[in-house]
């Protein structure tokens, strides 16, 4: 789980989309001074939101097929996002920027 700033697209979706991010993110992980936090498959329902993104990076996979995921609100109803890493690695401005924006585009493509 990632905060609102440096990694993967954090900055851009709670600082300038200005997403709501679960309770549980809210209190573990933003101003958490790692900014980010691993967890287990079993207590991802606590964190999981209406929408998800999932990092693959660093040769990194996920069990979609777990039984656990599959219950997730966010996949039944087919709201996970698998952004680029090589995009949303930066935080620079202008790449935060840049990725706000492809977000935005996202999240509309899944809505239509």
């Amino acid at each position: 789980m990632y905060g609102d700033s440096l990694y993967r697209g954090g900055e851009a979706l709670y600082q300038y989309l200005q997403l709501k991010p679960t309770d549980a993110i809210a209190k573990e992980v933003i101003g958490n001074p790692d900014e980010f936090l691993t967890i287990s498959y079993e207590v991802l329902e606590n964190y999981a939101g209406d929408y998800i993104f999932v990092d693959e990076s660093y040769g990194g996979s996920f069990d979609t097929k777990s039984p656990i995921w599959n219950n997730l609100e966010a996949v039944k109803n087919k709201r996970v996002l698998f952004p680029d890493p090589a995009r949303f690695w930066p935080y620079d401005p202008i790449s935060v920027a840049n990725q706000a924006e492809e977000f935005a585009d996202m999240l509309e493509a899944i809505k239509k």
